[in-house]
């Protein structure tokens, strides 16, 4: 290994050919190795990337974890979503969605004024959640009027 410190404004270790990392200040860290690498500004930025996951963290308002089968994203405090191999979430302001990736169906709201989505069998729509909208499942079809469910159908 090969190592320079100059404390405590500076340090440099390194493991030739497996891993270095680097101090600038007790503010600022760099590391690299075999997997990835990660960049830190003490106390409020770090990104890096480990194989195939990475981070990214813009204390306390983003934070960024991605990895093949997620990732998670929230910018505080106007957006969050949420993604997996099967659901994806998602809540932006005042509208939100959610999706099942396997069965197609989906939902979106957007607060207080409407919602819609598809589920396997259907779809439907509602306006101020019920004063008035429309559901179809399968042959069955619903109408609501101000909240009250009216069957067009069976």
């Amino acid at each position: 290994s090969r190592d320079l410190a100059i404390l405590p404004f500076y340090g440099r270790f390194e493991r030739k050919g497996v891993s270095t990392t680097t101090f600038v200040t007790p503010l600022f860290r760099h590391t690299t190795d075999l997997t990835g690498w990660e960049t830190d500004i003490f106390p409020f930025f770090y990104f890096g990337r480990e194989n195939t996951s990475s981070h990214t963290v813009v204390a306390p308002f983003f934070w960024d974890f991605s990895s093949p089968k997620s990732r998670t994203t929230i910018a505080l405090p106007i957006f969050f979503r949420f993604e997996d191999e099967e659901n994806i979430s998602q809540l932006a302001l005042n509208t939100f969605y959610r999706e099942k990736k396997a069965t197609g169906e989906w939902e979106f709201h957007f607060f207080p004024f409407a919602n819609f989505g598809e589920t396997r069998t259907g779809h439907y729509w509602n306006l101020f959640y019920g004063l008035a909208g429309y559901s179809q499942e399968g042959t069955k079809t619903k109408m609501k009027a101000f909240y009250f469910p009216i069957t067009l159908s069976e």
